[in-house]
């Protein structure tokens, strides 16, 4: 998305990317060579080749084109609120989730002592936390545990949103443009940075998995992630053309509908049985209802953002807005009359095809608000103010096995260039340290935990279950 001054105009005029010249330049050219030639043949003939009562068809096709570009901007604004409610969704799982699940003792110590004393995370410092290191208990353990895996797979649901995104036209249409691979390639390499090889591997089939044939998507990824940055930057900004690979147009299993999953998974295994108590460190079971409600919107607004970009307009509209174009266009002859001179038949009739043209550009990159345009959405955005939001609720909870098991990684120039207000994103330590090969998530020695689904275990305390279990 373009950010610009509104009290401006040398800005905003002389500018040509990010405006309707990229995509009608060309029209504009051809179609005022033919106008000028046309005048030049009547002047040189001496007389008009015919004369117009009216000029019915230029006010039949500018409403027409009005409708056209207001109903995309009704589509436009509906994907930008889709996207401010996708994430609000998320950072409120995420806040509910780091205040709801309370830890053990040093959780206790913090929220009831500390946290009285101070008022900002400036205060809250590292050595303010460490004092509290001796209440420690195997219950916040577990939480900075639980907390990795659901800051981890948050993340990854927001990568997968973006990434699936660039890709539903495409797995609509069966055809993926080497410009949008790689910026999916970008989104893939985020996720591997977050996820172990096995994770990655099945998360994966999703993505490059739709490859007709599968080996037109094959890379080093999986085994190198490093590597396959480097690769990337190198060959981002050279020129493919018209290059495309074939994607699968079948309908099936899509990568965020499987990581909002996995991130429900994690939540519902952190409630604690009111009755039982078997996870302390955990939400109470009456808190998880709030949880789930916004993890089915996490999904409702996916399935309405597919809706917008997979739904063009209907074709007979379209349809007879170009043909009407196309045939106005090419009577621009029969509208010039040689006694008004070159401007009144070539100048007002030239600025006449570029606010047509125009308004036929603006409808059509305004229909697909989730694309890779200029103008489109930018969710990278969003990504990285949720990064820097959790590691702010991570210093204000006192969690700093939860910070330290994320580093923050200044983002590559092709990326900067393409997103200028993103800066860095959060990769696993375990992963980037070992460059993909540690099947780890958590850079701390794991705390063993008694299991709870043994079936003898199960049966001789059932009658002390709450309903719910």
């Amino acid at each position: 998305m373009i950010y610009y001054r509104q009290d401006t105009w040398r800005d905003q005029i002389f500018r040509f990317s990010g405006t309707i010249w990229p995509n009608i330049w060309r029209e504009q050219v051809l179609i005022t060579i033919y106008t000028i030639a046309s005048y030049v043949f009547c002047a040189k003939m001496g007389g008009n080749l015919g004369k117009v009562k009216g000029n019915f068809l230029g006010g039949i096709l500018s409403f027409l084109l009005v409708f056209r570009t207001s109903q995309s901007y009704s589509r436009y604004w509906q994907g930008r609120s889709l996207l401010t409610g996708f994430f609000c969704d998320l950072r409120e799982i995420l806040i509910l989730s780091m205040n709801l699940m309370p830890g053990g003792a040093r959780g206790h110590q913090w929220r009831w002592k500390t946290s009285r004393k101070v008022t900002s995370t400036a205060e809250k410092s590292r050595e303010m936390v460490q004092s509290l290191e001796s209440f420690t208990d195997d219950d916040d353990r577990i939480m900075s545990e639980e907390r990795v895996d659901i800051l981890r797979w948050a993340f990854v649901v927001a990568i997968a949103f973006q990434a699936h995104a660039r890709m539903v036209y495409s797995l609509e249409h069966g055809d993926l443009p080497a410009e949008i691979q790689k910026l999916v390639d970008w989104d893939r390499f985020r996720i591997r940075c977050l996820t172990t090889k096995a994770e990655f591997r099945d998360l994966d089939r999703l993505v490059s998995g739709t490859a007709i044939p599968q080996a037109a998507w094959e890379d080093s990824l999986l085994l190198d992630p490093k590597g396959f940055l480097k690769e990337m930057e190198e060959d981002f900004f050279q020129d493919h053309g018209d290059d495309s690979i074939e994607v699968s147009a079948e309908p099936g299993l899509r990568l965020p509908v499987v990581a909002i999953f996995q991130l429900t998974q994690v939540l519902h295994r952190n409630v604690n049985d009111q009755r039982l108590q078997d996870k302390r460190y955990g939400m109470a079971e009456r808190f998880f209802s709030g949880m789930a409600s916004r993890m089915l919107q996490l999904n409702k607004i996916l399935n309405t953002v597919v809706q917008i970009v997979a739904t063009p307009l209907p074709f007979p509209y379209f349809h007879l807005c170009k043909s009407l174009l196309f045939v106005y266009f090419l009577s621009f002859p029969f509208f010039i009359d040689i006694s008004l001179g070159i401007w009144a038949n070539c100048g007002e009739l030239c600025f006449l095809t570029t606010a047509l043209l125009g308004l036929d550009s603006i409808a059509t990159e305004l229909e697909n608000p989730f694309g890779c345009d200029s103008n489109d959405l930018s969710i990278a955005d969003d990504i990285q103010k949720l990064e820097k939001e959790t590691l702010f609720y991570s210093r204000m909870i006192g969690d700093i096995r939860l910070e330290d098991s994320f580093l923050w990684i200044p983002v590559p120039h092709h990326i900067a260039q393409i997103c200028p207000g993103v800066t860095g994103y959060f990769v696993l330590k375990t992963q980037w340290e070992s460059n993909g090969s540690s099947p780890e998530v958590y850079p701390f020695k794991r705390i063993e935990r008694e299991t709870l689904t043994d079936a003898e275990f199960v049966h001789e305390d059932r009658e002390h279950m709450s309903d719910d279990s």
